[in-house]
């Protein structure tokens, strides 16, 4: 089942949603409207061949980056 990340057009809500089937009707978890766009969303992980998958060479990222834009180490 796939998560997709949707922009509500009504309220500009950007959220996750999991699909349980492609053809499930979608709505906004805040307004509960239809009128969604589906976003471009980059791959989770990619492991490229000899790199280290160590969680310490890792950058910290903000939890609430795709609402904040900002990719910071403490939060704001």
């Amino acid at each position: 089942m796939p998560i997709y990340e949707y922009k509500c057009n009504r309220c500009g809500e950007i959220s996750e949603i999991l699909l349980k089937r492609t053809n499930a009707d979608v709505v906004c978890p805040r307004c509960d409207s239809s009128d969604l766009t589906k976003l471009i969303s980059a791959p989770g992980a990619v492991m490229v061949k000899g790199a280290s998958s160590s969680s310490a060479d890792a950058a910290p990222v903000c939890p609430n980056r795709h609402r904040c834009g900002m990719d910071c180490p403490g939060g704001h």
